[in-house]
Order: structure tokens, then sequence, then C-alpha cells
């Protein structure tokens, strides 16, 4: 999984690198485009993990079976 994440931050990054000094000294329409489609996907799926989160009702302290999540890690279970 960690490779994964790299190589693609690795190529996020190689695409920044590209874009962003294209955009400030050419300007292509087509990239401002890609670039508010990018923000627009990624904001969705932002408000769609958060909506899941909320949808289960879980609380983050509360492990599955109704116990204090965080006491258990405290005492190493």
């Amino acid at each position: 999984m960690n490779a994964v994440r790299t190589a693609s931050g690795a190529l996020l990054g190689l695409g920044y690198g590209v874009a962003v000094p294209w955009f400030l000294t050419a300007r292509p329409a087509w990239l401002l485009a890609v670039a508010a489609g990018y923000g627009g996907v990624a904001a969705a799926l932002l408000v769609h993990s958060r909506a899941g989160s909320l949808d289960e009702g879980t609380d983050p302290d509360t492990d599955r079976d109704g116990g204090n999540a965080s006491e258990d890690r405290s005492r190493g279970a």
C-alpha cells in the first residue's frame, strides 16, 4: 500500500511541477479547466467521505463493541 501511495504522490508532484510553471507563463484555458475539474472531484470525494462517516454514526472513541477505543489503545489491547 505504501508503494502505491509513494508512486501516486510522486506522479502528482511531477504533474504539479510541470503544470504550475506552464500555467504561470502560458495560461492555457484547458489547463485551468483541468485544475477546476480536479478540485471539484477532490471536493466531492471529501464531502462523500465525510457524509459516509456521519451516516454510520460512529464515534472515533468508540469501538464496534461499544467499548472505549482510546482506553483499549492505552492498555495495549
